[in-house]
């Protein structure tokens, strides 16, 4: 820390400040310590750092050390995003029981790349790593990853395999059809895009797929799944396949029915596969995103813990289980006194 000092013409209060982030101290000195302490190799050992964080007194913060949050989503895609918001509330809300605070860090800022990440986790002595939301390198994401301990959320991330923390993500998928069907509904649609199937590991699909096995062949709908949404040949696929259901994860596709003369629930019922609190009225699954952060935390803490680091000979994988939120967007419409297949509003006595 000295040699640090000395280079950037600073005490090594102001040093260890700068590598803990104190907002107290400008951001540019800041960064610019940092960089110095990165040309120059140095690495604090978080051992001592947690050894003396101990020693303190009782006054001192219980302050153990600072955990990484990593996404390559754009700053503004990051805060629109409420799935991604409440499973970052979760993590930090963990991190900060447990003593750590939760920094954010995102790979999609200028110049910014793993390797160059990776000095700067090392010079801030940060060993912790929760890679969420990682889509632009999820098949070529390097870091000096014997370095760190890694916690991956979702199945975004598929090279190289860490421990993971995920929905159950087929489960989910079987709640949503199984719910549907003790309503009545016959001709279940699944919409997503491809990018929306390979981020679910396939698993809705194959929910729908194993589910449809089970049902006479006039009541199997094939799945939508463009590479990106288009209005057009999604109304067309609506209106040739004629299912009573659809499950997916986007709720731009009830602007699309609507303005194309289906009623949300009258004509077509919605469930939402990735609910959040900020839809209240969408009927759903909801994938438990804060309970999901919590459980990332509690992984990667404990990796901490015993020292353990790398990638994984075998990966782990925790999934949490969804729950379904009755909402207004499908209702009831299996009648005791008939089993007509028209549409929903047909169906109803």
């Amino acid at each position: 820390m000295q040699d640090v000092a000395n280079a950037a013409g600073v005490s090594r209060m102001t040093v260890s400040r700068c590598m803990r982030n104190d907002p107290k101290i400008p951001e540019a000195t800041r960064f610019r310590i940092q960089e110095i302490a990165i040309k120059l190799g140095y690495r604090p050992d978080p051992l001592i750092q947690r050894l003396n964080t101990h020693l303190g007194d009782r006054k001192r913060s219980s302050y153990v050390g600072t955990l990484a949050w990593v996404t390559d989503l754009s700053e503004a895609t990051s805060r629109i995003s409420p799935q991604m918001a409440e499973t970052f509330d979760g993590a930090k809300a963990r991190a900060e029981a447990s003593g750590y605070m939760m920094e954010e860090f995102n790979l999609d800022r200028k110049r910014m790349t793993g390797e160059r990440l990776g000095k700067i986790l090392l010079a801030r002595g940060i060993q912790g790593v929760l890679l969420a939301g990682i889509f632009k390198q999820r098949f070529s994401l390097r870091m000096p990853w014997d370095q760190f301990s890694v916690v991956t959320i979702g199945y975004l991330l598929r090279n190289p395999q860490f421990h993971r923390i995920a929905n159950h993500q087929l489960h989910t998928g079987r709640t949503a059809l199984h719910a549907l069907h003790r309503k009545g509904y016959k001709r279940i649609g699944l919409a997503i895009t491809r990018q929306t199937n390979a981020y679910s590991d396939n698993l809705w699909l194959d929910a729908l797929v194993f589910y449809q096995r089970s049902i006479p062949l006039n009541h199997r709908v094939p799945a939508y799944m463009p590479s990106k949404w288009d209005e057009c040949s999604f109304i067309q696929w609506v209106q040739k396949n004629r299912p009573d259901s659809l499950i997916s994860n986007d709720t731009n596709i009830l602007g699309m029915l609507e303005r194309n003369g289906f009623r949300v629930p009258g004509d077509i019922g919605y469930v939402n596969m990735d609910w959040t609190s900020t839809r209240p009225e969408l009927s759903g699954v909801d994938q438990q995103r804060f309970a999901t952060g919590e459980a990332s935390v509690d992984m990667l803490t404990g990796m901490l813990y015993r020292n353990e680091k790398g990638i994984p000979k075998i990966p782990r994988v925790l999934m949490l289980e969804g729950t379904w939120v009755e909402g207004t967007t499908v209702v009831n419409v299996r009648c005791p006194r008939c089993d007509s297949q028209g549409s929903p509003s047909e169906r109803r006595c």
